[in-house]
């Protein structure tokens, strides 16, 4: 990955920093799935986030994980 200040790539980065210290083996990516990462039967959704964005900035991004809520998706009837 050539920049990991991009916003897709950091999120990459992230899930396979998690993979790697889960001890996933082989991990395959789906995108937009409903988890970053599958542990036994553990679903892990990653989240990142950065001090330093791609374009340019005034200052540093304040960083703030709040209100996070989750719906599962189902791909095959899109409900």
């Amino acid at each position: 990955m050539p920049n990991v200040t991009t916003n897709s790539v950091r999120g990459w980065l992230a899930e396979y920093l998690v993979w790697r210290a889960a001890g996933v083996e082989r991990p395959m990516r789906v995108e937009w799935d409903a988890f970053g990462v599958l542990w036994g039967n553990i679903r892990i959704e990653v989240k990142s986030s950065a001090l330093v964005q791609r374009w340019p900035q005034r200052q540093p991004s304040t960083l703030a994980f709040s209100g996070l809520r989750g719906k599962l998706l189902d791909p095959e009837t899109n409900t």
